[in-house]
């Protein structure tokens, strides 16, 4: 992949307004960083914005900490195999004393009882380690990880209506074990915040309120600054789970206070004023209402969904014209802290892939990973690659995008026109080379106007004569509005016009 040139600032993207050129500018100047830890510092804050100062350097260590592995379930295994039950307690205390560090914070306790899911592996592993170390608050929360994560398997994502009544059955069972041993692990270590905002997780699956404000008040007394405690709690407010977002709000308020050494909090600021918006459906969620109410999301924190789903409306309102621009810094601003959409990718790399195809590859190839055959992609490698002039490669993904009727008349236009005026070929060589894709182009889209101008371009390059009857088929269709066709036509109808004197 080709690396994103140096370019004097006043040659960057100097068709973008303000504030949104300011920030590109110094957005591309951080993309041609490689460590992502200073990539993401170095990247501008949104324009305008409210966060608390310190909120988007929390908010990138954050995220440099989820692509540092914490121990997997793979060295956990090995620790389980040696039967060294020791020194697998070392480290998850080492994990949990950097949780209460003043310098060097860290989540790796929240990112280590991450790994458990409902799966079988999770499963054998955290009752081989509780069997092990039956009094170890961490072999107790592994288990009860475990039970948890597969109690919300089994419940679904369906209404309880709809859930069937044996999987709510099974649902409850499975909380019914784990919520002894979130409550063990805590007791056993009353500082593992893990344990509390699990067993928070479990009652809210089963509508106990009670247990919920229960483990919530006993995580409050070890640490009410906890970025993931803060998260869960928000997430229980909402309407939809027995809160209301005044008490999300009244919860906002009292952690202003630990803003000033915990800026990274505002990040979960926004859940509430998305929540409220994804009740709005359909062409509703493009219009001002909605749209007014994920601006201010984004406006109070650096939510990785507030981020995507504002540049989202900003590009596609239905209600008012679409902000590409400032779609792109909104879509940037996700990027700056996280990979994995593949469609928010590709909206970036189409904004950057006429004039900075560099900066555009390195979106499409993170695009590439999560959806490689999506035709839209296949367009935009092709774009990019032609565009770099890399020419071989960009036929290929031209090809790749060709299969997709919605992405065929562009691809058939780009693929004649590389080849016959920018591949630097000599002119019959330019014409062979387009003649395929030129001719394909005006068989299924007769009334391309340009398609006729590549023809008649092919066609004198080898040296054949053009039909008369061609001529007028081309003046029949073309697009009068497009200064590219307006030169051609009036050639040909003062060439006709002369020919028709001359035959007088």
């Amino acid at each position: 992949m080709p690396a994103i040139p140096k370019k004097d600032a006043a040659q960057v993207l100097r068709e973008a307004p303000e504030p949104w050129r300011s920030y590109l500018i110094k957005a591309r100047a951080a993309e041609r960083i490689a460590d992502p830890l200073r990539r993401c510092l170095a990247f501008p804050d949104l324009p305008g914005n409210h966060w608390p100062e310190g909120h988007a350097a929390a908010h990138c260590a954050y995220h440099a900490l989820q692509r540092v592995p914490t121990m997997s379930l793979d060295t956990l295994e090995g620790y389980l195999q040696r039967k060294d039950i020791k020194g697998l307690r070392a480290k998850m205390d080492g994990y949990l004393d950097r949780h209460f560090a003043k310098e060097g914070q860290g989540e790796d306790i929240h990112m280590m009882f991450g790994a458990f899911d409902e799966s079988d592996r999770s499963d054998r592993l955290s009752q081989r380690w509780l069997m092990s170390a039956p009094d170890d608050p961490y072999a107790n929360l592994a288990r009860a990880d475990y039970l948890l994560e597969k109690a919300w398997k089994v419940r679904g994502k369906e209404y309880v209506a709809k859930t069937p009544e044996g999987n709510m059955e099974n649902m409850h069972s499975l909380v019914d074990r784990a919520m002894p041993l979130f409550d063990k692990a805590s007791k056993l270590e009353p500082r593992l915040m893990p344990a509390y905002i699990g067993m928070m997780s479990a009652a809210m699956l089963i509508g106990r309120s009670d247990l919920i404000e229960a483990a919530f008040a006993s995580a409050q007394k070890q640490d009410p600054a906890c970025l993931l405690l803060v998260r869960q709690r928000l997430q229980i407010l909402l309407p939809r789970w027995g809160g209301s977002y005044a008490r999300s709000a009244a919860y906002m308020a009292e952690l202003a206070p630990h803003l000033k050494e915990h800026p990274g909090l505002a990040t979960y600021f926004s859940v509430p004023y998305l929540d409220q918006a994804s009740y709005f459906e359909g062409d509703d969620f493009y219009k001002a209402p909605a749209a007014a109410l994920v601006d201010h999301a984004v406006d109070v924190g650096s939510y990785d969904d507030a981020l995507q789903q504002a540049g989202d409306i900003a590009l596609n309102r239905v209600d008012a014209p679409s902000d590409e621009w400032r779609s792109l810094a909104l879509l940037l601003q996700e990027a700056r802290f996280r990979y994995g959409n593949a469609w928010a990718d590709r909206m970036i790399a189409w904004d950057l892939v006429q004039s900075e195809p560099e900066w555009a590859l390195h979106y499409l190839a993170r695009a590439q990973k999560l959806e490689p055959a999506n035709a839209q992609l296949q367009y935009l490698l092709g774009a990019a690659y032609h565009n770099t002039h890399r020419f071989a490669l960009a036929q290929q993904h031209y090809e790749a995008a060709i299969k997709d009727p919605k992405q065929r008349h562009r691809s058939l236009r780009e693929l004649s026109t590389m080849w016959l005026f920018d591949a630097g070929l000599d002119g019959k060589t330019g014409a062979i080379k387009a003649k395929p894709f030129v001719d394909r182009l005006l068989a299924e889209y007769p009334k391309d106007g340009r398609g006729w101008i590549y023809h008649f371009d092919c066609l004198g390059r080898l040296g054949q004569s053009i039909p008369m009857e061609e001529l007028k088929q081309f003046l029949a269709v073309a697009d009068r509005s497009d200064p590219r066709q307006i030169k051609t036509i009036a050639g040909i109808e003062s060439a006709l016009e002369k020919a028709g004197q001359a035959s007088k």
